[in-house]
């Protein structure tokens, strides 16, 4: 669940699990801005580049950690 972003300086983040098969499943992140010029250039912008370039890094290296544990 979750809410449109109520400023254009706000981020919409949402993490869904999409099974690919029985025993496969894969993370999808969606980013979205408000539906403006501002949010418009907020999700153009480096800061939301970072973020989606930085997500599957980020997923694989805890699942590495919680592997070892």
């Amino acid at each position: 669940m979750n809410r449109p972003p109520a400023r254009d300086t706000d981020l919409s983040l949402s993490l869904s699990q999409i099974a690919v098969n029985e025993d496969d499943y894969q993370l999808f992140l969606d980013i979205r801005c408000r539906d403006s010029a501002q949010g418009k250039e907020l999700c153009a912008s480096q800061k939301v580049k970072d973020i989606r370039s930085a997500f599957r890094p980020y997923i694989n290296d805890a699942l590495a950690r919680a592997a070892q544990q």
